[in-house]
C-alpha cells in the first residue's frame, strides 16, 4: 500500500492503550528507572515501535524532572534534606512510531524543558496534529535534528513551525516533515519563515500534497529573497508515485504526464555527450533544476559573498569552476575576480 494512504485508519488513543504488550514497556520502566537515579551515562535513548502511548511519554516526563534529595545531616529526616532540580543527560532520543498523539507531545515539551543537551529528536508517525506540533515548538530552539514525518501535521500546524523557525532562537538544522498535509498553504508558510531563518540546512517535505505555487515560494526564496544557508530541499516522491495514474494535478494533468526522464530519442541515449546535455523540457522539471541550482550556490558557499555586488550572468560560470576537491565558492571567486579583495 502506499504510504500516503498510511493515514486512511488512525486507532484512538484508547485502543492503542489496550493493545500494549508488557514485555515492550520493559525497556521504558528501566530507562525510567535510570532517569530517576540520575544516571549519567543514559545520553542515547531508543525506545521506538515499543508501544510506550501518551502515558508512558508522561512517565518518561517525570522521571526525567525527578529531583535530586542531598541529605547533609544523615538523619534520614525530610526535613534535613536539600532538593535540587537536575537536568536529563539525554542527548538523542528516538520516540517513532509509539502513537503518542497531542497529549503525549506536551508531554515531551516537559521532557525538553528538563533536557537541556538533547540535540536529536526523532518522534516520526505518532499522530501528534497540529495542536501536538505547536507544544514542541521549544524543539526548534533546542534541537539541531528533528523528524517530525507522518504526523497529520496541516496547515495550521505549518503556522507553529513557520513562527519557531523565524524566531532568533532557532537552531535547528535538519528538518523532516515527510509524509504529512501541508500542502501549498502549509508550504508557503514554512517558506516565508526562512527569509530570516539562518540555521536550516535540510528541509524533506515530501508526500506532503504540494503543488507549483509551494514549490514556487522555496524558489522566490531561494532566488529573490536571498536565503543562503538551505542546502537540501526534498519535494520530489519516488518514481513510482510518479508512474501512477492516481496523482493528478490540480490542473487537471498528470503530475508526470509531460515529465520526460529520460531523452525521447535514441539519438540522445546512445552519445554521453548530448546525455549529459539533455534536461527535461517540462515546467516542473524547470522550476526543480532551477531550485537545484541555488541550492548548489549555498552548499558552495554563497552566504560568504553576500556583501558583494556581483552580476547575475556571472553566477553560473562561477558555479562550474567550484570542483568537488575545492568546494569553496569564495575561493572561486577570488581567482576569476581577485579585484573584490581590494574593496
Amino acid at each position: 500500500q502506499r504510504i500516503k494512504n498510511r493515514h486512511l485508519h488512525i486507532p484512538s488513543e484508547k485502543t492503542i492503550n489496550h493493545l500494549r504488550t508488557f514485555p515492550s514497556m520493559d525497556l521504558l520502566s528501566s530507562a525510567c528507572h535510570r532517569l530517576r537515579s540520575h544516571d549519567g551515562t543514559l545520553s542515547l535513548l531508543n525506545l521506538s515501535c515499543r508501544g510506550v502511548g501518551s502515558e508512558g511519554v508522561r512517565k518518561l516526563s517525570k522521571s526525567c524532572a525527578c529531583p535530586l534529595h542531598q541529605n547533609h545531616h544523615g538523619t534520614g529526616d525530610n526535613d534535613n534534606q536539600d532538593v535540587t532540580l537536575c537536568s536529563s543527560p539525554l542527548v538523542a532520543l528516538w520516540l517513532e512510531g509509539n502513537e503518542i498523539y497531542p497529549s503525549g507531545a506536551k508531554a515531551m515539551r516537559e521532557i525538553l524543558t528538563v533536557s537541556p543537551k538533547l540535540k536529536y529528536l526523532y518522534m516520526s508517525n505518532n499522530y501528534i496534529g497540529d495542536s501536538g506540533v505547536s507544544a514542541l515548538a521549544p524543539a526548534f530552539s533546542q534541537c539541531d535534528v528533528c523528524h517530525l514525518g507522518d504526523n497529520r501535521i496541516g496547515a495550521v500546524g505549518a503556522l507553529s513551525i513557520a513562527e519557531a523557525l523565524e524566531s532568533d532562537t532557532s537552531r535547528v538544522k535538519t528538518l523532516v516533515l515527510d509524509n504529512n498535509l501541508l500542502g501549498d498553504e502549509g508550504a508557503i508558510s514554512i517558506a516565508k519563515s526562512l527569509t530570516h531563518n539562518t540555521t536550516l540546512k535540510h528541509l524533506d517535505l515530501r508526500y506532503n500534497r504540494i503543488g507549483k505555487q509551494g514549490i514556487c515560494a522555496f524558489l522566490d526564496v531561494l532566488k529573490e529573497q536571498g536565503n543562503t544557508t538551505l542546502e537540501c530541499l526534498l519535494f520530489e516522491e519516488d518514481d513510482d508515485d510518479d508512474d501512477d495514474d492516481d496523482d493528478v494535478a490540480e490542473d487537471g494533468d498528470k503530475k508526470s504526464g509531460s515529465c520526460m526522464r529520460s531523452p525521447p530519442t535514441r539519438r540522445y541515449r546512445k552519445c554521453p555527450r548530448l546525455m549529459e546535455r539533455w534536461t527535461c523540457p517540462c515546467e516542473k522539471c524547470r522550476i526543480r533544476y532551477e531550485m537545484q541550482y541555488y541550492l548548489a550556490m549555498n552548499r558552495a558557499g554563497r552566504s560568504e559573498l553576500g556583501d558583494l555586488t556581483i552580476a547575475s550572468s556571472l553566477w553560473p560560470r562561477i558555479l562550474s569552476k567550484v570542483s568537488k576537491d575545492e568546494p569553496s565558492l569564495l575561493f572561486t571567486m577570488l581567482q576569476l575576480r581577485p579585484d573584490v579583495i581590494n574593496r
